[in-house]
């Protein structure tokens, strides 16, 4: 069973059509790109996958279940998780408090003087290991508007792990970072989502290429080409799409 299909998805935006007639297959536990020239529709196909906005027309499915009806927060709760090209934290927050939300919200719990011990125990021990996994236990009491970009990213990739997905969807995850910041986090992806399905939006093609088992390429709201990275390396509708930029 695939985790995410998509089946001759269309999106219009009055007379513009962003999306044309787009089929999609990821398949469960499989790392895939999703590539393609500035304004080739991808955030659009991650806002229809994530119930951000509706397909025009076309179906959606995620793990065997039709979703192109369902808000954000349904698509959410069956298990998909999404960070965003921009980071959205809460500056005033610290690092422990923030992946604490979405740790709560995982749990069902909410702000209340009647919590039971044992649900705080549950709730506290879940941040600490998600900050042992992205590597910010030590950063715990720090406010995270304070810290510096890789580690924001880091943070949000562990408030997206506190929901447990099944598929998470990452929006260009080392935009703005030094090669090794770049390698450090694709590395931090890596480990995290083992055993997930992961679709991500990159554009530094030594990360798709080094991450990802499949690579869909996205060209005016259209799928050209899917494969292997090899093959994608070796495609000559994708060279010409990308003026032969970064994949040889």
């Amino acid at each position: 069973m695939s985790a995410i299909s998509l089946s001759a998805v269309t999106k219009r935006f009055g007379s513009s059509e962003i999306i044309r007639g787009v089929d999609l297959t990821v398949n469960v536990g499989e790392r895939h790109a999703l590539i393609g020239p500035n304004g080739a529709g991808k955030s659009t196909l991650f806002n229809l996958i994530s119930g951000q906005f509706r397909p025009t027309s076309g179906q959606i499915s995620l793990n065997g279940r039709r979703s192109d009806r369902e808000s954000p927060e349904t698509i959410a709760r069956r298990g998909v998780a999404r960070s965003f090209q921009i980071t959205s934290l809460f500056a005033r927050l610290t690092v422990f408090d923030t992946v604490r939300l979405g740790v709560m919200a995982n749990h069902g719990v909410r702000f209340c003087f009647w919590r039971t011990a044992a649900s705080q125990r549950a709730v506290t021990n879940d941040v600490l290991a998600l900050l042992e996994d992205v590597n910010l236990l030590h950063r715990a009491s720090v406010l995270a508007g304070e810290l510096p970009y890789s580690e924001q990213r880091a943070l949000e990739l562990a408030v997206t792990l506190a929901l447990r997905p099944e598929i998470i969807l990452l929006d260009e995850p080392t935009a703005g970072m030094s090669v090794e910041e770049a390698a450090q986090t694709v590395a931090l992806v890596r480990r995290l989502t083992a055993g997930r399905t992961l679709l991500v939006v990159e554009h530094d093609m030594d990360v798709v290429f080094s991450l990802c088992d499949r690579i869909s390429v996205l060209v005016h709201g259209q799928i050209i080409a899917t494969g292997a990275p090899d093959e994608i390396a070796k495609d000559g509708r994708v060279n010409e799409a990308y003026l032969g930029k970064g994949l040889h």
